[in-house]
Protein backbone atom coordinates (compact mmCIF):
# COMPACT_ATOMS: atom_id res chain seq x y z
CA UNK A 1 0.00 0.00 0.00
CA UNK A 2 1.29 3.41 -0.97
CA UNK A 3 2.50 5.57 1.91
CA UNK A 4 0.51 8.79 1.93
CA UNK A 5 3.04 11.33 3.06
CA UNK A 6 6.53 12.45 3.80
CA UNK A 7 6.22 13.24 7.47
CA UNK A 8 6.82 16.78 8.57
CA UNK A 9 6.29 17.04 12.29
CA UNK A 10 9.21 15.45 14.11
CA UNK A 11 7.55 12.25 13.12
CA UNK A 12 9.66 10.93 10.27
CA UNK A 13 12.93 9.04 10.37
CA UNK A 14 16.28 10.75 10.84
CA UNK A 15 17.67 12.99 9.58
CA UNK A 16 14.47 14.71 8.54
CA UNK A 17 12.79 16.90 10.93
CA UNK A 18 11.34 15.44 13.48
CA UNK A 19 13.75 14.14 14.15
CA UNK A 20 7.14 20.23 11.11
CA UNK A 21 6.92 23.18 8.63
CA UNK A 22 7.45 20.28 11.53
CA UNK A 23 7.99 19.85 15.49
CA UNK A 24 7.34 20.99 14.92
CA UNK A 25 8.51 24.41 13.91
CA UNK A 26 5.88 25.32 16.43
CA UNK A 27 6.94 22.74 18.97
CA UNK A 28 10.67 23.27 18.66
CA UNK A 29 11.56 26.60 17.08
CA UNK A 30 8.79 28.53 18.78
CA UNK A 31 9.62 26.98 22.14
CA UNK A 32 13.23 27.97 21.63
CA UNK A 33 12.38 31.49 20.53
CA UNK A 34 10.57 32.04 23.80
CA UNK A 35 13.43 30.57 25.80
CA UNK A 36 15.57 33.21 27.50
CA UNK A 37 18.73 31.18 27.75
CA UNK A 38 20.13 30.76 31.23
CA UNK A 39 23.81 31.59 31.47
CA UNK A 40 26.63 30.55 33.74
CA UNK A 41 27.43 32.77 36.69
CA UNK A 42 30.58 34.11 35.06
CA UNK A 43 29.01 34.51 31.61
CA UNK A 44 26.81 37.15 30.00
CA UNK A 45 23.41 37.81 31.59
CA UNK A 46 20.25 36.35 30.03
CA UNK A 47 18.84 38.49 27.24
CA UNK A 48 15.32 39.79 26.93
CA UNK A 49 13.15 39.23 23.86
CA UNK A 50 13.66 41.99 21.28
CA UNK A 51 10.51 43.17 19.41
CA UNK A 52 12.03 41.80 16.20
CA UNK A 53 12.20 38.35 17.79
CA UNK A 54 8.61 38.73 18.91
CA UNK A 55 7.72 39.43 15.28
CA UNK A 56 9.29 36.09 14.39
CA UNK A 57 7.27 34.35 17.08
CA UNK A 58 4.10 35.94 15.78
CA UNK A 59 4.91 34.93 12.19
CA UNK A 60 5.51 31.32 13.25
CA UNK A 61 2.22 31.26 15.13
CA UNK A 62 0.50 32.53 11.98
CA UNK A 63 2.34 29.86 9.93
CA UNK A 64 4.18 32.42 7.81
CA UNK A 65 7.68 30.91 7.52
CA UNK A 66 9.03 33.44 5.03
CA UNK A 67 8.11 36.36 7.25
CA UNK A 68 9.45 34.48 10.27
CA UNK A 69 12.84 33.96 8.60
CA UNK A 70 13.05 37.65 7.70
CA UNK A 71 12.23 38.64 11.30
CA UNK A 72 14.72 36.15 12.74
CA UNK A 73 17.52 37.46 10.54
CA UNK A 74 16.66 41.03 11.58
CA UNK A 75 16.63 40.00 15.23
CA UNK A 76 19.94 38.20 14.78
CA UNK A 77 21.53 41.37 13.39
CA UNK A 78 20.14 43.32 16.33
CA UNK A 79 21.55 40.85 18.86
CA UNK A 80 24.91 40.81 17.09
CA UNK A 81 25.07 44.61 17.27
CA UNK A 82 24.76 44.35 21.07
CA UNK A 83 26.98 41.27 21.51
CA UNK A 84 23.95 39.52 23.01
CA UNK A 85 25.11 35.90 22.91
CA UNK A 86 21.90 34.37 24.26
CA UNK A 87 19.81 36.20 21.68
CA UNK A 88 22.18 35.20 18.87
CA UNK A 89 22.03 31.58 19.98
CA UNK A 90 18.23 31.60 19.91
CA UNK A 91 18.14 33.03 16.40
CA UNK A 92 20.74 30.64 14.96
CA UNK A 93 18.89 27.75 16.59
CA UNK A 94 15.50 28.81 15.29
CA UNK A 95 16.80 29.40 11.76
CA UNK A 96 18.32 25.91 11.68
CA UNK A 97 15.14 24.35 13.05
CA UNK A 98 12.90 26.00 10.49
CA UNK A 99 15.33 24.98 7.73
CA UNK A 100 15.11 21.38 8.92
CA UNK A 101 11.34 21.67 8.93
CA UNK A 102 11.29 22.66 5.28
CA UNK A 103 14.18 20.32 4.39
CA UNK A 104 16.13 23.29 3.04
CA UNK A 105 19.35 22.98 5.01
CA UNK A 106 21.81 24.18 2.38
CA UNK A 107 21.62 27.75 3.66
CA UNK A 108 22.17 27.14 7.37
CA UNK A 109 25.64 25.61 7.69
CA UNK A 110 27.10 28.96 8.72
CA UNK A 111 24.39 29.25 11.37
CA UNK A 112 25.31 25.77 12.64
CA UNK A 113 28.95 26.71 13.07
CA UNK A 114 28.05 29.87 14.98
CA UNK A 115 25.46 28.03 17.05
CA UNK A 116 28.10 25.61 18.29
CA UNK A 117 30.61 28.40 18.94
CA UNK A 118 28.13 30.47 20.95
CA UNK A 119 26.89 27.42 22.85
CA UNK A 120 30.45 26.83 24.04
CA UNK A 121 30.57 30.41 25.33
CA UNK A 122 27.18 30.27 27.05
CA UNK A 123 28.18 26.89 28.49
CA UNK A 124 24.90 25.85 30.09
CA UNK A 125 23.36 22.41 30.21
CA UNK A 126 20.14 23.48 28.50
CA UNK A 127 21.92 25.26 25.67
CA UNK A 128 24.32 22.37 25.11
CA UNK A 129 21.44 19.85 25.11
CA UNK A 130 19.39 21.75 22.54
CA UNK A 131 22.43 22.54 20.42
CA UNK A 132 23.54 18.92 20.24
CA UNK A 133 20.03 17.73 19.35
CA UNK A 134 19.66 20.14 16.45
CA UNK A 135 23.21 19.58 15.18
CA UNK A 136 22.66 15.83 15.35
CA UNK A 137 19.60 16.20 13.17
CA UNK A 138 21.32 18.57 10.78
CA UNK A 139 24.42 16.38 10.35
CA UNK A 140 22.74 12.99 10.79
CA UNK A 141 25.37 12.20 13.42
CA UNK A 142 24.38 10.17 16.47
CA UNK A 143 27.42 11.31 18.46
CA UNK A 144 25.62 14.60 19.02
CA UNK A 145 22.66 12.71 20.50
CA UNK A 146 25.01 10.90 22.87
CA UNK A 147 26.25 14.28 24.09
CA UNK A 148 22.69 15.58 24.37
CA UNK A 149 21.81 12.56 26.49
CA UNK A 150 24.58 13.45 28.91
CA UNK A 151 23.12 16.96 29.27
CA UNK A 152 19.45 16.00 29.55
CA UNK A 153 17.90 18.04 32.33
CA UNK A 154 14.89 15.83 33.06
CA UNK A 155 13.34 12.51 32.12
CA UNK A 156 11.50 13.88 29.10
CA UNK A 157 14.69 15.41 27.71
CA UNK A 158 16.42 12.08 28.26
CA UNK A 159 13.56 10.30 26.51
CA UNK A 160 13.91 12.57 23.47
CA UNK A 161 17.65 11.97 23.24
CA UNK A 162 17.21 8.22 23.59
CA UNK A 163 14.53 8.28 20.91
CA UNK A 164 16.91 9.98 18.49
CA UNK A 165 19.40 7.24 19.35
CA UNK A 166 16.82 4.62 18.38
CA UNK A 167 16.25 3.50 21.98
CA UNK A 168 12.48 3.83 21.73
CA UNK A 169 11.58 1.30 24.42
CA UNK A 170 13.96 2.82 26.96
CA UNK A 171 12.67 6.27 26.04
CA UNK A 172 9.04 5.28 26.53
CA UNK A 173 9.80 3.85 29.96
CA UNK A 174 10.87 7.33 31.09
CA UNK A 175 7.47 8.90 30.43
CA UNK A 176 4.53 9.15 32.77
CA UNK A 177 1.49 8.69 30.55
CA UNK A 178 -0.57 11.05 32.71
CA UNK A 179 1.84 13.97 32.36
CA UNK A 180 1.11 17.03 30.21
CA UNK A 181 4.38 18.98 30.39
CA UNK A 182 6.54 19.28 27.26
CA UNK A 183 3.73 17.86 25.11
CA UNK A 184 5.61 18.23 21.82
CA UNK A 185 8.51 16.18 23.16
CA UNK A 186 6.14 13.60 24.62
CA UNK A 187 4.38 13.34 21.27
CA UNK A 188 7.68 12.75 19.49
CA UNK A 189 8.63 9.91 21.84
CA UNK A 190 5.20 8.28 21.57
CA UNK A 191 5.13 8.63 17.79
CA UNK A 192 8.55 7.15 17.21
CA UNK A 193 7.77 4.26 19.59
CA UNK A 194 4.53 3.67 17.70
CA UNK A 195 6.43 3.67 14.40
CA UNK A 196 8.93 1.14 15.67
CA UNK A 197 6.30 -1.18 17.15
CA UNK A 198 3.27 -0.45 14.94
CA UNK A 199 1.29 0.43 18.05
CA UNK A 200 -2.12 2.06 17.63
CA UNK A 201 -2.16 2.75 21.37
CA UNK A 202 0.95 4.88 21.18
CA UNK A 203 -0.11 6.63 18.00
CA UNK A 204 -3.20 7.66 19.96
CA UNK A 205 -1.03 8.91 22.83
CA UNK A 206 1.01 10.86 20.28
CA UNK A 207 -2.20 12.29 18.85
CA UNK A 208 -3.30 13.53 22.28
CA UNK A 209 0.08 15.08 22.97
CA UNK A 210 0.28 16.77 19.56
CA UNK A 211 -3.12 18.31 20.28
CA UNK A 212 -1.81 19.70 23.55
CA UNK A 213 1.24 21.04 21.71
CA UNK A 214 -1.05 22.59 19.07
CA UNK A 215 1.01 20.87 16.37
CA UNK A 216 -1.48 20.40 13.54
CA UNK A 217 0.88 18.45 11.32
CA UNK A 218 1.67 16.09 14.16
CA UNK A 219 -2.07 15.60 14.66
CA UNK A 220 -2.49 14.81 10.97
CA UNK A 221 0.49 12.44 10.91
CA UNK A 222 -0.84 10.55 13.92
CA UNK A 223 -4.34 10.24 12.47
CA UNK A 224 -2.97 8.97 9.17
CA UNK A 225 -0.63 6.51 10.82
CA UNK A 226 -3.59 5.02 12.67
CA UNK A 227 -5.56 5.01 9.43
CA UNK A 228 -2.82 3.04 7.69
CA UNK A 229 -2.80 0.41 10.43
CA UNK A 230 -6.59 0.15 10.24
CA UNK A 231 -6.38 -0.29 6.47
CA UNK A 232 -3.85 -3.09 6.91
CA UNK A 233 -6.47 -4.86 9.05
CA UNK A 234 -9.02 -4.46 6.25
CA UNK A 235 -11.01 -1.91 8.26
CA UNK A 236 -11.35 0.44 5.32
CA UNK A 237 -14.34 2.40 6.62
CA UNK A 238 -12.53 3.30 9.84
CA UNK A 239 -9.36 4.07 7.89
CA UNK A 240 -11.15 6.46 5.53
CA UNK A 241 -12.86 8.23 8.43
CA UNK A 242 -9.51 8.83 10.13
CA UNK A 243 -7.90 9.89 6.87
CA UNK A 244 -10.61 12.47 6.20
CA UNK A 245 -10.09 13.87 9.69
CA UNK A 246 -6.40 14.27 8.93
CA UNK A 247 -7.24 15.82 5.58
CA UNK A 248 -9.43 18.47 7.24
CA UNK A 249 -6.66 19.29 9.70
CA UNK A 250 -4.22 19.95 6.87
CA UNK A 251 -6.72 21.90 4.80
CA UNK A 252 -7.42 24.14 7.78
CA UNK A 253 -3.75 25.18 7.98
CA UNK A 254 -3.33 25.61 4.23
CA UNK A 255 -1.27 22.46 3.63
CA UNK A 256 -3.21 21.54 0.51
CA UNK A 257 -0.44 19.44 -1.05
CA UNK A 258 -0.44 16.95 1.80
CA UNK A 259 -4.23 17.05 1.95
CA UNK A 260 -4.25 16.01 -1.72
CA UNK A 261 -1.82 13.20 -0.90
CA UNK A 262 -4.35 11.90 1.58
CA UNK A 263 -7.08 11.99 -1.05
CA UNK A 264 -4.86 9.96 -3.35
CA UNK A 265 -4.27 7.47 -0.54
CA UNK A 266 -8.03 7.16 0.03
CA UNK A 267 -8.65 6.68 -3.69
CA UNK A 268 -6.10 3.86 -3.77
CA UNK A 269 -7.65 1.90 -0.90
Amino acid sequence: MKKWFKATSRTNSLPSIQPALLHATRCFALATLTLVAACSTDGPPPSTIDPLEQNAINALEMKMPGEADFAMLAALARYQSLDDLAGQWRMHFALITTALATEDTSRVQAHAELLSEIADQLNTRTVRYKTDLVLGRLNDDSSYFDRALANAGNKIDEAVARTYLGQTTAALALLDDTGTDQPGDRAFVYYRYAQAHQSVTHYRLALQAYRLAEDSRGVADSLMSIAQLEAQQNRSTVAVTLARRAQRVLQSIGDHARAENIQAWIDNL
